[in-house]
C-alpha cells in the first residue's frame, strides 16, 4: 500500500490535469465552432480514438502485466508489441484513410477524418512506452508528458480559434503534439529503462505466445473502443450534427469523471498482476479501492444530477442547455460504469480475462441494440440511456464472479 499510494496519486493527478486540460480544450472548440462544428470535431476524434484502441490490440495491458512479472525481458516484449501495432496501424488507419469519403458525414469531415488518422500513427506506439513506464513503477514521466502535451495543444488551439481557424488546423496541432510526446517517451525509455530490460530484440518463438495471450486483451480493447465511441458514431449516422454536438459535450464530463479513477486503476493493475502478490493483499487492496471509487462516484453523480444546467451554463454556455438531460443520464450511468471497471481490472490482472471479455461483449451488444431506437427517437438522451443499460446488465455477473475469487 505504501508503494501504491504515491503511484496512484501521481497517475490520479495526471488524469485530473488531463481532464482539466481536455475539458478546457473542448470549451474553446465548442464555443469557437458551435454545436455543429463541435459535432464534426467529436466525430473525427471518435474515429481516431476507436482505431487507436483497436490497433493497440490490448497489448498495453498485457505488456504492463508481463513486464511487471519478468522485468528483465521487458525490452523484448516492447519490441514485439511495437511490431504488431505497426502492422495493425497500416491496415486499419490506412483503410479509413482510403474510405474517408464514404465514412465521413460531409466533405469537410472527410478531410478532417483522413488527417486524424495520423493521430492514430502517433498515439498507438506512445501507449507501449507508457505501459513500460507503469510496469516499472515509473509514473512521473507519464504525468509530465501528458501535462506538457495537453497544455501545448490547449494554447495552440486557443490561438487557432482566435485567429479564425477551423477543424483542420486544430487536428494538425493535435497530431504535432502527439508526435512530440512520442519522441520524448522514446528518449526517456532509451536512457532510463532500456539498460535494465534485457535484449532489444525478439525471436519468432516469443511472438506466438504473446499474440495468443493478447487475444482476450485485444477483444476487450475492441469492445472498449466500440463501447466508448459507438454512441458518437451512431449518433453521427442516425441523428444530426447538433445532437452529436450535444452528446459530445455531455460525454466530456462523463469521460472526465472516469479519467480520475483510471489513474488509480493503472497503479493497482501491476500490483494485482505481480507474481509475488498474496491473496490477502489482493482482498485488502480490492476492498479499499472499491470503497474509494464508490464514495467518489456518489459525489460526482449527485453533483451532475443537481447542477447539470448550472455546469453547462458556466462552461459551454446557454446554447448547449438542451444537453442537460443527456448529462444527467450520463451521471447516473457513472454508478455502474466505475464499479464495473474496478472488477474488470481485477479479473484482467489475475488472468481471468476470458470471462471479463465475454461479459463485456454481452454488455456491448445490449447497449448497441438498446441505443439504436433510443438514438433515433431521443438523440443524445437516447445515447446516454443506452450506455446506462449496457453497464447495468453486466453488474451482477461481475459482482458474483468477484465474490468467488475473494471469498
Amino acid at each position: 500500500m505504501r508503494t501504491l499510494a504515491p503511484n496512484s496519486l501521481i497517475l490520479t493527478i495526471s488524469n485530473i490535469l488531463n481532464a482539466a486540460v481536455g475539458f478546457a480544450l473542448s470549451l474553446i472548440i465548442g464555443r469557437g465552432l458551435g454545436e455543429a462544428g463541435f459535432g464534426t470535431w467529436v466525430f473525427c476524434l471518435a474515429w481516431a480514438s476507436i482505431l487507436t484502441m483497436i490497433c493497440e490490440f490490448g497489448l498495453n495491458s498485457l505488456l504492463t502485466r508481463d513486464a511487471s512479472s519478468v522485468p528483465e525481458k521487458s525490452n523484448g516484449a516492447l519490441m514485439i508489441t511495437l511490431a504488431l501495432k505497426l502492422i495493425l496501424v497500416s491496415i486499419f488507419a490506412g483503410g479509413v484513410w482510403l474510405l474517408s469519403p464514404i465514412l465521413a458525414i460531409d466533405q469537410e469531415s472527410s478531410a478532417a477524418l483522413r488527417l486524424s488518422m495520423l493521430i492514430v500513427v502517433a498515439g498507438v506506439p506512445y501507449g507501449s512506452f507508457t505501459a513500460i513506464f507503469r510496469s516499472a513503477g515509473w509514473m512521473l514521466p507519464i504525468l509530465l508528458l501528458n501535462l506538457l502535451g495537453g497544455i501545448t495543444q490547449l494554447i495552440w488551439s486557443a490561438w487557432i480559434i482566435h485567429s479564425g481557424g477551423g477543424i483542420l488546423p486544430l487536428i494538425w496541432a493535435a497530431l504535432t503534439v502527439d508526435f512530440g510526446q512520442l519522441f520524448l517517451a522514446i528518449s526517456l525509455w532509451w536512457y532510463q529503462l532500456r539498460p535494465f530490460g534485457g535484449p532489444v530484440k525478439f525471436s519468432r518463438t516469443d511472438l506466438s505466445p504473446l499474440v495468443r495471450n493478447a487475444i482476450p486483451f485485444a477483444i476487450s480493447a475492441l469492445l472498449g473502443a466500440i463501447e466508448a465511441r459507438s454512441s458518437v458514431l451512431l449518433l453521427g449516422y442516425l441523428s444530426s450534427e447538433t445532437e452529436l454536438g450535444r452528446f459530445g459535450m455531455a460525454s466530456r464530463f462523463f469521460e472526465a469523471a472516469r479519467l480520475i479513477p483510471n489513474g488509480i486503476y493503472d497503479a493497482v493493475f501491476p500490483a494485482f498482476a505481480a507474481q509475488n502478490s498474496k491473496e490477502k493483499d489482493h482482498k485488502e487492496i480490492f476492498h479499499r479501492l472499491s470503497q474509494v471509487i464508490l464514495a467518489y462516484t456518489l459525489v460526482v453523480t449527485f453533483l451532475l444530477l443537481l447542477f447539470s444546467r448550472q455546469v453547462i451554463h458556466l462552461t459551454y454556455g446557454p446554447p448547449f442547455s438542451s444537453a442537460v438531460p443527456a448529462l444527467s443520464w450520463l451521471g447516473v450511468a457513472l454508478l455502474p460504469t466505475l464499479h464495473n471497471a474496478v472488477m474488470e481490472v481485477y479479473l484482467f490482472a489475475t488472468r481471468d480475462e476470458k470471462y471479463a471479455t465475454t461479459l463485456g461483449l454481452f454488455g456491448l451488444t445490449v447497449q448497441i441494440i438498446a441505443s439504436i431506437p433510443l438514438m433515433f427517437f431521443e438523440g443524445a438522451v437516447g445515447a446516454a440511456v443506452g450506455i446506462l443499460i449496457g453497464e447495468l446488465v453486466i453488474w451482477f455477473p461481475l459482482r458474483s464472479r468477484i465474490k468467488k475469487f475473494l471469498s
